[in-house]
């Protein structure tokens, strides 16, 4: 029995937040456990551009190559709505950002949105020109 085409949007949407949050935990995590390695303290400077920057650009990334392609749409509309989607919610925590400001906010919200672009970018590559 096929999935209606309204539910499987909210599955692929919920498999792509699901995705996303787990690549940036996985890579939090991952991040967090090297930089120690390398006897890098976490809490300020270029290790913590690092830990904000690489798993917050993965999750955004993450979110939209999983919705797009569990999307029962035809391509490129679902990947251009999930970035849309992501860009609201990343200008969500800018407005966050406003009433408390702390800058690795900032820098985690634009990983998030890079990410995107990134994945946009490799799943629609331009053709021609």
């Amino acid at each position: 029995m096929p999935v209606p085409k309204p539910l499987r949007w909210i599955l692929s949407t919920s498999a792509a937040i699901l995705a996303g949050y787990v690549s940036w935990l996985l890579l939090t995590l991952a991040t967090q456990a090297a930089l120690r390695v390398f006897g890098q303290a976490t809490d300020g400077g270029f290790a913590r551009a690092v830990v904000e920057v690489v798993p917050h650009a993965a999750a955004g990334a993450a979110f939209v190559i999983v919705g797009s392609r569990l999307a029962p749409a035809p391509q490129p509309a679902p990947t251009l709505h999930l970035l849309l989607l992501l860009a609201i919610l990343a200008g969500l925590v800018l407005a966050g950002v406003l009433a408390w400001p702390v800058g690795w906010q900032l820098v985690g919200a634009g990983a998030v949105i890079a990410g995107a672009l990134l994945a946009v970018a490799l799943l629609h590559p331009r053709r021609g020109t």
